[in-house]
């Protein structure tokens, strides 16, 4: 049988925080809720890839849908064309008990779940970094978020879930933070802080006052750690998400209040 960690039910917020000492600035400066704008092709008809937009394939239906199909394999890959996201069809077999990966329908494996053998998708692979909890149901739907602890406050790796480690680094005190917070946070030439609302890995710039996301910018007032200036902003250049890079038709996120 394969073992699975990490594994859970559908259940419960993923990010959360606590005590009442104001967030750094830093955190007060980012933009929440970022979301890249689908593909405007996704769900039409195609002959060849070429006929669809960027991060789509032509599907063996005739369909522009999401690259990410491609980790189905003969799994039927389940397209929201409102959002060109993709979920790999499993039929209704995870959560169901196994012996082997033989039990399990395409898209699942026998796996681990609250230390019982359960069919669990074979996209929990892709769950990692700060996103390393894989959470699904029964329809092998899946949903990767950060452990329950991120954000909170703590005095050792006790205080945090199994999945968190306490780390001082993550910003004015301790929190609990994913395990790959402090290689991801290495990463960052000078230094960095947990966002705790969003449980994401924001680089500090040292010294000097910086622009929050959605305020004006130039080059004497540059942006905060985690957003870009973007001259081609609507009403003039102001702070956008840094995550806004990689969307390549546009996204949409809330500003800071």
């Amino acid at each position: 049988m394969v073992s699975t960690l990490g594994f859970a039910w559908l259940l419960g917020p993923a990010c959360s925080s606590s005590g009442t000492e104001p967030a750094p600035a830093i955190e007060r400066s980012l933009c929440a809720a970022v979301r890249c704008s689908p593909p405007p092709c996704c769900g039409g008809r195609c002959v060849t890839s070429s006929d669809c937009c960027a991060a789509t394939t032509c599907s063996p239906e005739g369909r522009c849908v999401p690259q990410s199909c491609a980790v189905c394999g003969d799994a039927k890959c389940v397209v929201d064309d409102a959002t060109c996201t993709a979920q790999c069809a499993a039929g209704d077999c995870c959560t169901a008990t196994c012996v082997t990966d033989l039990d399990c329908c395409d898209g699942a494996r026998c796996g681990s779940v609250g230390g019982e053998p359960r069919c669990v998708p074979l996209e929990c692979a892709s769950c990692g970094g700060m996103r390393p909890v894989c959470r699904f149901d029964r329809e092998c739907r899946v949903l990767c978020e950060a452990p329950a602890s991120c954000g909170d406050d703590c005095t050792t790796d006790a205080d945090c879930d199994e999945r968190s480690v306490c780390s001082a680094r993550a910003g004015t005190r301790a929190r609990c933070a994913p395990k790959d917070f402090e290689a991801l946070c290495s990463a960052c030439p000078a230094g960095c802080l947990l966002d705790a609302r969003t449980c994401e890995v924001v680089c500090t710039e040292p010294g000097g006052s910086c622009r929050a996301c959605c305020e004006a910018c130039d080059a004497s007032h540059p942006c905060c750690p985690g957003s870009r200036c973007d001259a081609l902003a609507p009403g003039g250049p102001a702070c956008v998400p840094d995550a806004c890079s990689a969307c390549a038709y546009g996204c949409a996120y809330a500003c800071p209040r």
